[in-house]
């Protein structure tokens, strides 16, 4: 039976620094700020944790610069209308992913619609990679 990891989470400290316990295996490590905070999330898909290592530095982790992708979501009001009649949903839930070299699937950003339906999804410029 195969062995998968367990996945961990973290919070950062006022300098930066932070702290994960993990399980022997290959990880993806989010960073992902405050939504108010203007940043989009760094990702490093396929970080290897070996069985040996007590201790894995990731070094200087620094945010890569955002990617905005902004709009509207709406829905049609009357499904059975040829008319161009949509509401707005506020509240609604936006996740982007991305395909990585391995073939796994990595979320790389969120967002939520406001009250207007409108939403700004901001996505890293570029991934980092660790290997």
């Amino acid at each position: 039976e195969a062995f998968v990891p367990r996945a961990s989470t973290g919070l950062v400290a006022a300098d930066g620094s932070f702290e994960l316990r993990a399980d022997a295996g290959d990880f993806d490590v989010v960073v992902r700020p405050e939504a108010r905070a203007g940043f989009a999330w760094l990702v490093r898909p396929g970080v290897p944790v070996e069985v040996a290592e007590t201790t894995r530095h990731l070094g200087e982790l620094t945010l890569p610069l955002p990617v905005a992708f902004s709009g509207l979501v709406r829905v049609r009001a009357d499904p059975e209308s040829d008319g161009i009649d949509h509401a707005v949903l506020p509240g609604a839930l936006l996740r982007a992913y991305l395909t990585v070299d391995s073939g796994t699937v990595v979320q790389v950003g969120q967002a939520t619609a406001n009250e207007e339906g409108t939403y700004e999804l901001l996505l890293p410029e570029r991934l980092e990679s660790v290997r």
